[in-house]
């Protein structure tokens, strides 16, 4: 009874990730193990001898890699591998999955623990929740030594070869050899090996739930819905096929297809912190974010049942935070933001030094370095109001330590991204960030050559194209701007900044009709979104599927479209219709290219000149 017992808690341990526990008790239950030959027949002795070694086989990758800095054979964090999760054995303990973020301007992209539920690193030290900073941080214990990693591998390919050898015929034992093929190597080796099993058990949705989620990892994502297609035709129900096959709707921008996956799964569970995370990232991607901050919440709830989860939810919370700043809403505290989004990614760092995290660790310094920029204007402003004998030099030496201050967060958010591009050539969220830092300096060469990359690594974003148009359009490549606009349009036709920017084109090539057409149409779109939000239907809308940007965005892409607009009317020499939209403009947003172009519109209008009007906003 002692051994069963042991097998028990084993079992459990390994449900909810405690991995270094499950296999102490699985190691005690099968040391123990001596079933009486008249009682228990040997196929059943057989049968209950493979059943044990394969969840000790289990704890003990699921140990390695939950152990591990970042998945083999990738730059990239067990979190933020591509979307999925690998399932277990029936019989053994199941296994789960995690997603979340990130691209600018507008996504999160779906992360993933690829060890699942049973993995997530494993402290051997205390934890203890606390808050800083208006968000919840866990105290990490101690990292594995890499020697005890190696031998929890090496302990379970001994078991897991010995078990195939013995059990030729049985899908469980081939399924583990499968998924420690994985921990061990490349995905792609991982995957030809589940391709070459799956032949020999037709019908298995453990195999087919790996080997797509292998095909994930492999970018191979029509071959992988296939697999879990075939999983739900015949079990409707089955949690890692619900949670795979919405990972690869997010990745296809399908948001509402995948929120009815996962809540069919929560329906079934609603402690899954996984399938909470996964939602949560659904809503990040279309800027609802007191949606994803409820989802957030609930995973955190969940989540201390299940340690594999406690570092995809902390991730998704940093870049919550990092999208709340990007949003312009007025409520929120920014700096709390940005000292949130700095302990939770500090944390998530000391363990897991992955691509992904070094890009969210560029867009915090962005933040910082953006905040203290704000903070220096509304300074200069207060002094310019001061009489000049109140300014003093010490005023000087302030300015000067804000500007070196503000040079070295620049500078630490180029190194972030370096290292992020040298740990995964293949993160394209890196690339744009690195095209979008140089467009600032306004190095276009540079900046060209890594939109270039991010564009060639998913040609499907409408983001990564728009960046690519306006560094064109900077560069005076005028051409390449209207095509490269246009292949955006054609991704997303609905997107404001690709229609703006390709109006800004037109204006630029005196085709001031098409440019007015351009800019009434994103008003048009901009109008009707800030309606939603006024007759207070923006949750209805969000419900059936449709994305509404936060109000103060949207407040302020419309001030950003009335004052380019009111420049083609003052190159047609309409300046009353010029001024319309400029006063439109200002009771939107406070934009000072506005304030500047009414201020020289009205010494136009008098006959006084100012050196024209052009300041115009480039949404990229």
């Amino acid at each position: 009874k002692k051994t069963q017992f042991h097998y028990l808690l084993g079992i459990q341990y390994l449900r909810f990730g405690h991995s270094v526990l499950a296999k102490d008790h699985l190691k005690t239950a099968l040391d123990g193990y001596s079933p009486a030959a008249d009682i228990c027949p040997q196929q059943f002795q057989n049968i209950t001898e493979t059943k044990m070694n394969l969840a000790y086989a289990q704890s003990l990758y699921d140990f390695a890699a939950s152990s591990r800095v970042t998945a083999p054979g990738t730059g990239r964090s067990r979190i933020e591998a591509a979307g999925g999760y690998m399932g277990g054995s029936k019989g053994t303990a199941p296994t789960g999955s995690s997603g979340e973020n990130k691209h600018r301007p507008q996504q999160l992209r779906p992360v993933v623990k690829v060890e699942g539920k049973s993995g997530g690193m494993q402290q051997t030290g205390t934890q203890e929740d606390v808050y800083e900073s208006g968000v919840f941080v866990d105290r990490p214990g101690a990292p594995v030594p890499e020697e005890v990693i190696k031998k929890a591998i090496d302990d379970a390919k001994s078991v897991l070869m010995e078990l195939v050898s013995n059990n030729s015929t049985r899908a469980e034992c081939w399924n583990h050899l499968g998924r420690l093929l994985f921990n061990e190597n490349e995905p792609a080796v991982a995957r030809m090996a589940f391709e070459h099993i799956i032949n020999s058990f037709p019908g298995n949705d453990d195999l087919d739930n790996n080997l797509g989620f292998l095909r994930i990892l492999t970018n191979s994502l029509t071959k992988a819905k296939k697999n879990f297609e075939y999983i739900l035709e015949r079990n409707p129900t089955h949690m890692d096929a619900l949670n795979n096959y919405a990972a690869i709707l997010l990745q296809d921008n399908k948001f509402h297809e995948a929120r009815i996956l996962l809540g069919l799964g929560l329906k079934q569970n609603q402690s899954e912190p996984h399938m909470w995370n996964s939602l949560a990232i659904s809503y990040l991607m279309q800027h609802q974010h007191t949606q994803a901050r409820s989802c957030i919440d609930e995973a955190r709830k969940t989540a201390k049942f299940h340690t594999g989860a406690q570092w995809s939810i902390r991730f998704t919370t940093a870049n919550y935070l990092l999208n709340v700043l990007r949003s312009r809403e007025k409520s929120i505290d920014r700096h709390d933001c940005i000292k949130g989004a700095q302990n939770l990614l500090e944390s998530v760092l000391q363990y897991e030094e992955t691509s992904d995290v070094h890009v969210a660790l560029s867009k915090l310094y962005q933040a910082r370095r953006q905040e203290l920029m704000r903070d220096v204007f509304m300074k200069r402003r207060r002094l310019q109001q001061r009489p000049s004998s109140m300014c003093s030099s010490s005023s000087d030496d302030e300015f000067k330590e804000d500007r070196a201050k503000a040079e070295a967060w620049g500078q630490k958010r180029e190194d972030h991204l370096v290292k992020a591009v040298q740990m995964d050539r293949l993160n394209r969220h890196a690339w744009n960030e690195l095209g979008l830092l140089f467009l600032e300096r306004g190095v276009l060469d540079k900046a060209i050559t890594y939109f270039k990359e991010a564009v060639y690594l998913d040609r499907n974003q409408c983001a990564v194209w728009i960046n690519l148009g306006v560094a064109y359009h900077l560069a005076g490549h005028l051409e390449e701007t209207k095509r490269v606009l246009e292949r955006a349009l054609q991704l997303d036709p609905t997107s404001v900044e690709a229609r703006n920017n390709l109006a800004n084109l037109y204006k630029k090539q005196g085709e001031l009709q098409k440019a007015k057409n351009e800019y009434i149409k994103c008003l048009s779109d901009l109008s009707a979104s800030l309606r939603v939000h006024n007759q207070g239907l923006e949750r209805t809308t969000q419900a059936a599927g449709i994305p509404i940007r936060p109000k103060e965005e949207l407040e302020y892409q419309i001030a950003q479209t009335h004052n380019n607009l009111a420049l083609v009317f003052i190159r047609e020499g309409n300046f009353k219709s010029a001024m319309q939209n400029l006063q439109m403009a200002e009771r939107h947003a406070p934009l000072t290219c506005v304030k500047k172009n009414r201020e020289k519109l009205n010494k136009l209008i008098q006959g006084e000149s100012g050196g024209g009007v052009g300041t115009e906003n480039k949404n990229g």
